[in-house]
């Protein structure tokens, strides 16, 4: 089977768009940024940060570019925002300790925490942690699915590497030895929640699709598609999808 999803398309895309403005291409980084415009995620946490970083770093036209992006994907409702609070929190807790391990997931707290108050903060810390701080917002009263926010997350790893080297580096040898033990424990639950993220769907399926180790909500488009089904609430932010699998609006 295939589920069509933009995580991967949004991480490359993401990853450009990083690269451009830190060589200050300030032409050549429009075009992936609009590409992002497009992405299926919560691209207007993305143009905040981009917005913020640009303001407190002096670059106009950075900030104008991501100032009228952001409100545009709020205008024209590329993500769609709304619920009353049902206690998601808790359930968005446990996706990305799945997602990144429970121990990765710690880290990368700390790190956007150390860079807050400590060290000085680069383009990736506003990316992963408004990311992390809308996310955090909005399953307040709504559920959140896998892909909208983790795809801006997931860069994250660059801050923990940098904290955890700078750890390192500033200690004597013989202090060194629960820094690598904490890293070895990371790695080693790294590679279990790889296998659990390949379980997910035979889980899911054996389940009767009503059990997912990850979030399910990545296979509903694709389910409807395999049962034939029409769409009842259609989402503009998925409508790429929806033709990818030849889906039509219930009349």
């Amino acid at each position: 089977f295939i589920v069509a999803n933009y995580a991967s398309i949004t991480i490359f895309l993401l990853l450009l768009t990083l690269y451009l403005i830190e060589k200050d291409s300030k032409f050549l980084m429009l075009f992936p940024l609009m590409l992002l415009f497009f992405s299926s995620t919560a691209q207007f946490a993305f143009f905040s940060a981009l917005f913020f970083y640009a303001f407190f770093h002096k670059k106009i036209f950075l900030a104008i570019v991501s100032f009228l992006l952001f409100g545009i994907s709020l205008f024209f409702d590329r993500y769609e925002i709304g619920g009353i609070p049902r206690g998601h929190l808790a359930e968005l807790f446990a996706v990305y300790a799945v997602i990144f391990s429970p121990f990765y997931l710690l880290a990368l707290i700390y790190a956007l925490y150390r860079f807050l108050v400590k060290e000085r903060k680069n383009l990736i810390w506003y990316v992963t942690f408004n990311a992390f701080v809308f996310s955090l917002l909005l399953s307040i009263r709504q559920k959140i699915s896998v892909t909208d926010f983790s795809v801006y997350m997931v860069i994250g790893a660059i801050l923990v590497v940098m904290v955890f080297q700078k750890s390192i580096q500033i200690r004597l040898p013989q202090f060194r030895a629960i820094y690598k033990r904490v890293c070895q424990v990371i790695i080693v639950f790294l590679f279990l929640e790889t296998f659990l993220i390949a379980l997910n769907y035979p889980i899911y399926k054996i389940s009767n699709h009503k059990i997912a180790v990850i979030d399910s909500s990545i296979y509903t488009i694709y389910k409807m598609a395999k049962e034939k089904k029409c769409i009842k609430k259609f989402q503009k932010r998925h409508e790429n999808l929806y033709r990818y699998y030849h889906l039509q609006k219930c009349k």
